[in-house]
């Protein structure tokens, strides 16, 4: 019940938004008009256009996979979903209307007011996006008072494993509580002469394993082993695969671990060859969902690597360290200043251009940056410096949360006229009322 519970209540609130949408819309048309003006010659259409958008919009769900879960919510997740549904179902529409009238004998039965279809799309396109946020926030109370979330045990060993229940933890839109995490040895391993010492979380073997997961009674596994370790994980996949439970994989172990099988000269498990043992994963193993620990934009340097001005060293030093712990990071950064773009030591450079003069540089470069960002998956804006984080506000509106870095007090420089002094109180302003959090450098 509960694995089927959120796609229906997902499905009826897109419904609910779309008749709303299209309740309002004939509102704002007719709301000055008698109901007996209007209603016989425009209800009778307007009722198998409803029936005919509200079954395209269930179709479309359907082959977008969207009443699939877990699913994000974050509105720049949500925002390009919807934006697709909507424009698929309005060139649906149109055509079902123009070969309604194309096929009507009769000119009389099928009318239509344009404003009214307008604001119809108009609206779906926000109603809709406010339901998918409710539905998200409603969702995310669920999980953490422990209510709809899928018990799950991470199997592994050492940074590998501690590293994927963190991130676990991380992802609440994923709904999983992890209840163990565990590592499975050989059972010479543990109970022969000279065995390891016992210690919690140590399971001797596959019998053991499949006892544990009956008792602990969870339906998911994550497999977090050293990609060497080819005798645990098939031990694991077994016995998940015998006992019906589903083994998923973050994409970067997946991928690791069918790289160890290609270049492994032999592997320890009998009766199978590596193009089986290869199948076999695939097969297996779930890997669609990528557990990132959150997606960071940082906004208002000149970009990486740095070559000249402190705040580019320090969002340098600042961006690798965050990569390091797993972290991934988007560097925007300004053409002008750098020539790399893409991926580079762990980042991703984005370069856009700017205004290249003394006054629109920095800021021109930030309202880009910032346009661009809030259209991509991300989850923490960090901008740098006072000028860039009068930026800041509009991030927070599409639900990214904001953390802005003060470098120093720019206003107070010579180099900047009245004007440019006064636009840069602005941005001291804004850098401490508008962002999540604000970080002001001491030294």
């Amino acid at each position: 019940m509960r694995r089927f519970l959120l796609p229906i209540a997902m499905v009826l609130v897109d419904l609910f938004a779309l008749n709303a949408s299209f309740v309002t819309a004939l509102y704002l048309r007719f709301h000055d008009y008698k109901f007996s003006s209007w209603a016989p010659s425009f209800l009778y259409s307007y009722t198998y256009l409803l029936i005919a958008v509200n079954l395209i919009h269930l179709v479309l769900l359907l082959y977008f996979k969207e009443i699939q879960f877990p699913r994000r919510f974050k509105p720049t997740y949500v925002l390009p979903r919807i934006g697709r549904i909507v424009l698929i179902t309005l060139l649906a529409s149109v055509l079902i209307i123009f070969l309604s009238k194309g096929l009507s004998r009769s000119h009389q039965v099928f009318h239509f007011s344009r404003p009214t279809l307008i604001a119809f799309w108009i609206l779906s396109f926000f109603y809709l996006s406010a339901g998918r946020f409710l539905f998200g926030i409603w969702q995310l109370w669920l999980f953490d008072r422990g209510l709809m979330q899928r018990p799950v045990i991470v199997i592994g060993e050492g940074r590998l494993r501690d590293d994927l229940a963190t991130r676990i933890k991380f992802n609440r839109w994923f709904g999983a509580r992890v209840v163990e995490t565990i590592t499975v040895a050989p059972p010479a391993d543990v109970e022969g002469e000279g065995a390891q010492p016992a210690r919690a979380g140590l399971v001797a073997g596959p019998d053991a394993l499949r006892e544990h997961l009956r008792e602990k009674r969870v339906g998911e596994v994550f497999l977090a082993t050293d990609p060497d370790d080819f005798a645990q994980i098939f031990a694991v996949l077994d016995t998940c695969r015998s006992e019906h439970i589903k083994v998923r994989m973050v994409p970067d172990h997946l991928q690791l671990l069918i790289s160890h099988l290609l270049l492994s000269e032999s592997v320890a498990v009998p009766n199978r060859t590596k193009e089986d043992l290869i199948y076999e994963v695939y097969q297996v193993v779930d890997s669609r969902f990528a557990l990132d620990l959150a997606t960071i934009a940082i906004l208002g340097s000149k970009g990486i690597p740095p070559t000249f001005g402190g705040i580019e060293h320090h969002v340098s030093h600042l961006a690798h360290r965050l990569a390091g712990q797993g972290f991934r990071i988007k560097v925007y950064a300004r053409s002008y200043y750098t020539q790399l773009e893409g991926r580079y030591q762990g980042l991703e450079i984005i370069r856009l251009p700017s205004v290249y003069t003394k006054h629109l540089d920095a800021i021109s470069h930030t309202a880009l940056a910032t346009l661009h960002m809030m259209l991509q998956p991300v989850d923490v804006a960090h901008y740098h410096a006072q000028g860039p984080s009068i930026f800041a506000l509009l991030p927070r509106l599409f639900g990214i949360r904001t953390v802005t870095t003060v470098h120093g007090l720019d206003w107070k420089r010579e180099k900047w006229g009245s004007f440019a002094k006064r636009c840069l109180q602005i941005g001291e302003y804004a850098s401490a009322r508008f962002p999540t959090r604000t970080i002001a450098v001491s030294r």
